[in-house]
């Protein structure tokens, strides 16, 4: 998932889109999206996450299950 959102980073700096975007994404492209938006806050304006997977982990959640979690309830 690191990668999809590194991924789209790459598509916005080969658009030349430097100004902070909205973000939306539908199921996986709603993971790839909070990903995106956790390694690039600067460059996010909004994050719409439509039908996104909750994602827990077992042991100690991570800052991206946190971010999901708490997506899906706000």
């Amino acid at each position: 998932m690191h990668d999809c959102g590194q991924a789209l980073g790459q598509v916005l700096d080969s658009l030349t889109i430097s100004e902070p975007v909205v973000v939306v994404g539908t199921s996986w492209g709603g993971l790839v999206a909070g990903e995106f938006a956790l390694a690039h806050q600067r460059r996010i304006l909004a994050l719409v996450m439509l039908n996104t997977p909750v994602i827990k982990a077992p042991e100690v959640p991570s800052l991206s299950d946190r971010f999901m979690v708490w997506g899906a309830r706000w």
